[in-house]
């Protein structure tokens, strides 16, 4: 199923955006993860396999987030089952609610590392594990945002007291294990510890949203359908980086440099885009050009703005 061009573009209203691809909805992986498993490992593989990541065009970093039940894109979860021999990807996926609430804002980003490796890990002891820090923290919305590799570190995004709570636990050695998982590490992430992730795993399909990014060097970076709502992005470098379906409502992009970037399907509305520049930047429309313009904008001449932006079919 794909999100039609009506469906984006009225989401945001003061920016109305016009689709230069078709994008297609996020999914999760469903709690029936039995099938990959037995089909990686009829082919030897292990969970994070390069020749697998290689396969499926995609990374090491999106098959963590595939086995930790993080939302991907439809053609990215699709191609990792086609890797494995599964043709009916579909009868393991759970298709994401397009009217799901609006992400929640995380006031803080901790850094949660466990002994082990992802493949001792499944979705199940993921779970038990997000329910017990939930419990610790006193906040039920605790939820991972991202899975990196080496021992496990679980970023999660938390309120300012559970971190407290959580930090202060570990601290004083109440918190030393979880699941029989050794606790090796518990802090609050920086945002050059952030940054620094997003241009290594890439950010395609993150919860950013809310996150300190100001004078980031993103340029070039994955962040397609992440969700960057009501994130500082002021004077952050995002030259060439992929923001195709992006959520930036709300966002603050004053100063930002978005040219040769890809804001196809991308929401802006009630962005802040002061002084923002914009040169050959993709799937800007007239309209939203002549709007993001009103509202302090810059344009910079070049072969791809304005004259040759793509047009609705």
């Amino acid at each position: 199923m794909s999100v039609d061009q009506a469906a984006i573009s009225s989401r945001s209203v003061s920016i109305p955006t016009l689709l230069t691809s078709t994008l297609l909805p996020a999914l999760i992986l469903s709690l029936d993860a039995a099938l990959v498993d037995k089909a990686r490992c009829k082919k030897g593989w292990a969970k994070t396999e390069k020749a697998w990541a290689d396969l499926a065009t995609t990374s090491k970093a999106t098959l963590r987030r595939f086995w930790g039940s993080l939302k991907i894109q439809t053609e990215v979860f699709q191609a990792i089952c086609n890797a494995v021999g599964l043709e009916d990807w579909e009868s393991i996926a759970q298709f994401a609610d397009e009217d799901d609430a609006p992400p929640k804002v995380y006031e803080k980003r901790l850094s949660f590392a466990i002994a082990g490796s992802i493949e001792e890990i499944d979705k199940q002891k993921l779970d038990v594990i997000v329910a017990l820090l939930r419990k610790l923290g006193g906040d039920t919305e605790i939820e991972i945002l991202d899975i990196e590799e080496g021992s496990v570190k679980l970023t999660l995004g938390v309120s300012e007291e559970a971190l407290q709570r959580i930090q202060e636990l570990f601290e004083s050695g109440e918190l030393q294990e979880v699941e029989g998982l050794l606790v090796q590490d518990v802090r609050l992430l920086t945002k050059q510890e952030i940054v620094e992730s997003i241009r290594n795993n890439g950010g395609s399909g993150q919860n950013l949203s809310g996150a300190d990014l100001s004078g980031a060097d993103l340029s070039g970076a994955n962040l397609s359908r992440a969700d960057l709502s009501r994130a500082d992005l002021s004077r952050a470098d995002l030259s060439g980086a992929d923001l195709s379906g992006a959520d930036l409502i709300g966002a603050n992009l004053s100063g930002a440099n978005f040219s040769g970037a890809d804001l196809s399907g991308a929401n802006l509305d009630k962005a802040l885009v002061e002084k923002a520049r914009f040169l050959d930047t993709q799937g800007i429309s007239v309209k939203s050009r002549e709007l993001l313009i009103q509202r302090g904008a810059i344009f910079e001449d070049g072969p791809n703005s304005p004259d040759r932006v793509l047009v609705p079919r």
